[in-house]
Formats: structure tokens, C-alpha cells, sequence
């Protein structure tokens, strides 16, 4: 109704530019429904590289995303969750985290990426609704620095997250130089990050189209090294690369000798569980400190 009052007295085209809040759903719906999945349109706003984002900042909106993204992690028995943060910064230091970025193992498939505006919310909000997943134990968070991030949400919001794991320690695991998000999506994915948006303002009334692609690029690219580090050990484990992880990682031809993952056509689910336990338990919720091997 406010809508098309708004429409009626702007015109429609006003806010042909600015992301939509999704329609509040009853607890009954399921975004698998393929005759109703249609309906998260409404909360889109953007692609990133064919990826749909979803933004929310007013509670009812937040709290329908947290559940869609529950189910989804449910339904798919998934258990690998990409996060990051974004905040503002001040001559005094940083401010409050302003939005939460995730993605899904299987963000390719069936989802996407949700950023959650923090700063529009209270503290209370939808403390519940991140708790079950943050403090899922069983759900393993990963990024680049995602103990910093755990550490913000706990300091900001009371939310404790849980089995964090930096996407450096896995390069480590499969042999590799580690780098930040930027230069190992280059390196890995080739893929170049846009990062003149790590500065700008994320608690605006309105996220512009190069902050939302921003912040979602980095969960969607952490997602995606995580598969190639996890594809990487697989094949290592098979005996496929050997040699190569063999070979002194100070050479400076490595990077011609590593193999081009990025369009494997290996549609085997990938053991999450059996590589972290096996070759990532130890760097689990610690902090990333460079291994003395590398």
C-alpha cells in the first residue's frame, strides 16, 4: 500500500534503482517450492557473476532471509558457510559491523548471497536467528580472517561464531602460497577483485550497486576457493600432483606449475567433512598466523 501511494505521488521510476525488501513469508514457506521460488525476487538486488543477492535491512525481511538460508543449510545437508564483515572506520578507530555477508557451499545451485545490514537493525533483533547458525559448531565459517569477524560479531552483537576457518590455512593444506581474498582469487580463480569499496560509507540510508556487488564478490569468491583448495587436496590425495607438492614452494615458476581447477568438470560432492578433519582440524577457529613451513 505505501508503495503505491509512493508510486502514485513520485511516479514509479523513482526507486527503479534501489534494491527491494523481500515479501515477508509465513514460516510455512519453502524457497525449494520451484512454484513459489519465484517470490525471492522480491528481495534481490543485484547478480554478482550470474550469483543473485539478496539484501535485507528492516527485521521481518533479516529474519525471513536467516530462516530461507537455515533451510537451505538443512535441506542440503550443507556445512561450510562463507561470512564477512563490513564496518566504517573513524579517526578513533572501528565503528560497529554495519553488514554481514554469506554464502553457501552450493550458492551456484539453488541460492545466492545475503548481506544483512546490521546497523539498521537493534541489537536484539535477530539475535536468535544468528545465534543458531553462528554458534553451530557443525557448520564450519570460512573467509579470510573470519576469527577477526567472529570476534566483531561477538564484541557488537553478543553472537558467538563458531569453527571458523581461514581460507590461508587451506592453501597451506594443499601446498600452496597463501595471500589475502584478492590475491588468491587472482592466483586461483582469475578472478580480479574491485576493492575501492572497502572504504566507503556502509552505514548510508541506501547501498549503492558497487558497495552490494563489493561485499557479496567476497563471500562468493571465498566459497569458491574453498571448493578449488578442496578439490586440490582431493586430487593431491589420489596421488595426482605429488610431484609438485614436493617441490619447494619457493620456486619462482610455481605459480606456471599449478593445475587450472577453475572449470573442473568433477561433479563429485566433495567430502567436507573428511578434508577438514583429516588435513584443516588444527587451523579451526584460530586465528591465521603464517605456518613455519611455509
Amino acid at each position: 500500500m505505501l508503495r503505491y501511494l509512493y508510486n502514485l505521488l513520485f511516479g514509479s521510476n523513482t526507486l527503479q534503482h534501489q534494491y527491494h525488501e523481500p515479501s515477508y513469508q509465513p514460516e510455512s514457506f519453502n524457497p525449494y517450492e520451484q512454484r513459489r521460488i519465484t517470490n525471492l525476487n522480491d528481495v534481490k538486488a543485484y547478480n554478482y557473476d550470474h550469483q543473485p543477492i539478496y539484501v535485507g535491512s528492516k527485521i521481518e525481511r533479516c529474519r525471513y532471509l536467516i530462516q530461507w538460508l537455515k533451510r537451505k543449510l538443512n535441506a542440503r545437508q550443507e556445512n561450510v558457510l562463507a561470512i564477512d564483515c563490513e564496518w566504517n572506520s573513524s579517526g578513533y578507530g572501528r565503528e560497529r559491523v554495519a553488514l554481514l555477508q554469506l554464502a553457501t557451499l552450493n550458492n551456484s545451485q539453488s541460492g545466492g548471497c545475503i548481506l544483512i545490514r546490521l546497523c539498521k537493525l537493534n541489537k536484539d533483533d535477530i539475535y536468535r536467528e544468528l545465534k543458531e547458525i553462528m554458534e553451530d559448531s557443525d557448520i564450519v565459517k570460512i573467509g579470510v580472517a573470519p576469527f577477526t569477524d567472529a570476534k566483531f560479531l561477538r564484541d557488537d552483537y553478543g553472537v558467538h561464531v563458531r569453527s571458523t576457518l581461514d581460507l590461508r590455512y587451506m592453501a597451506h593444506a594443499a601446498g600452496l602460497p597463501p595471500g589475502g581474498l584478492a590475491k588468491m582469487s587472482e592466483d586461483y580463480l582469475g578472478v580480479s577483485l574491485d576493492k575501492s569499496s572497502k572504504f566507503s560509507d556502509w552505514e548510508a540510508e541506501m547501498l549503492s550497486e558497487t558497495q552490494i556487488k563489493y561485499a557479496a564478490a567476497d563471500v562468493v569468491n571465498a566459497i569458491r576457493l574453498f571448493k578449488y583448495f578442496a578439490r586440490y587436496i582431493e586430487r593431491c590425495k589420489e596421488h595426482m600432483y605429488v610431484t609438485l607438492l614436493t617441490t619447494s614452494l619457493q620456486r619462482a615458476d610455481h605459480m606456471a606449475d599449478i593445475p587450472d581447477l577453475r572449470n573442473c568438470t568433477c561433479h563429485k560432492p566433495i567430502d567436507v567433512e573428511h578434508i577438514i578433519n583429516k588435513y584443516c582440524l588444527e587451523y579451526v577457529d584460530k586465528n591465521y598466523g603464517p605456518p613455519k613451513s611455509l
